[in-house]
């Protein structure tokens, strides 16, 4: 198969599972948003903010460069996945010493165990990213698919449920750990590769080049809103960042729809096309075309669509429309802080 065909057959393939896994996301932000009360996305949205900046360092450390890399060779993958293993263990056990001090900073004495829970899901994703970046050179995002839209499908399930018998905010702690391990695991069982432990990490030095600059550039973008979100759990209280978080998580949603799928396929084929500048120019911008297409009528189409959210919700729920905006003065902070 050409570079050129399986780059359009992988971003059909992930823009479907962005696109299921968005429909899932909405529906069940929805629901939550009716079972749960703001102060508990609040908690939950301070406890990700921490677990998903130190996942840079466990989860995409390598990843991003064993599928640059020209010739990863089956040494370097191994010894990526033992790493993964140690980074992801490492960080678990310095969250749970950091989460007394976050909950203190915020003055959240429940986001203790919550976060301690959650930051088990490291000990899970670091290695199962290894095995997505394998995927991902392969041009394997079927499996890829597959894996988010099963991990989603049933972390949403449980996570609803739990929340119907009023276990509030731990709902979305099972939720997010339910989506971490299953989607893992079905990662797992249907790749046909089977790692191996090994302790010669010499091999990796060829990849520390590229990971350290992509950890830095992931860590400045990553960093920039979640600093925010804990500022504002620090400073305006659970409830204001529970809206943020709802906000978020309305953006994520159209953001996931198109410049996801394209910005996951680009990497690989960039790759493939290393030795062939004009091919890697024209790929690159056919791949900034697409995810304009995408991206822009989707936020108008949010920005026309607010108020009237606003005003349904608000309706749904019983409450007045409030005079006085919350944090940027426009139509879409002001339907998301109605949101929930």
């Amino acid at each position: 198969m050409s570079i050129q065909r399986a780059a359009v057959t992988s971003i059909f393939w992930s823009a479907l599972e962005n696109g299921s896994v968005t429909v899932v996301s909405f529906v069940s932000l929805i629901l939550f948003a009716k079972l749960l009360t703001p102060v508990d996305f609040g908690v939950y949205s301070i406890a990700l903010a921490v677990i998903e900046v130190s996942g840079i360092f466990t989860n995409m450390f390598f990843h991003d460069a064993l599928v640059r890399q020209p010739n990863a060779s089956e040494e370097q993958f191994n010894a990526a996945f033992t790493a993964s293993i140690i980074f992801g263990a490492v960080c678990f056990l310095l969250l749970y010493a950091l989460f007394p001090l976050c909950a203190a900073i915020v003055r959240a004495p429940e986001l203790i165990s919550v976060g301690r829970v959650m930051a088990t899901s490291l000990l899970f994703s670091a290695p199962a990213a290894i095995l997505s970046a394998r995927q991902s050179r392969q041009f394997g995002f079927k499996l890829l698919a597959l894996r988010s839209l099963a991990g989603r499908l049933s972390g949403a399930g449980i996570g609803i449920l739990v929340a119907f018998y009023g276990f509030g905010v731990w709902s979305l702690v099972v939720q997010f750990l339910a989506m971490t391990i299953l989607g893992g695991l079905t990662l797992t069982v249907f790749s046909d590769w089977r790692p191996r432990l090994t302790t010669n990490f010499s091999v990796l030095s060829d990849l520390l080049k590229y990971s350290v600059g992509s950890v830095i550039s992931l860590s400045s973008s990553f960093l920039t809103k979640r600093t925010f979100t804990f500022c504002a759990g620090t400073f305006l209280g659970m409830e204001q960042a529970g809206f943020l978080n709802l906000a978020f998580k309305l953006i994520d949603t159209v953001w996931a729809i198109s410049a996801t799928a394209v910005s996951q396929v680009l990497l690989p084929t960039m790759a493939h096309l290393q030795e062939h500048p004009e091919r890697k120019l024209r790929a690159y911008s056919t791949a900034m075309n697409l995810g304009c297409i995408g991206l822009f009528p989707a936020f108008c189409g949010l920005g026309l669509v607010a108020p009237r959210l606003s005003r349904f919700y608000s309706a749904q729920n019983g409450r007045p429309q409030r005079s006085r905006r919350f944090g940027l003065d426009c139509s879409f902070s002001y339907s998301v802080r109605e949101y929930s």
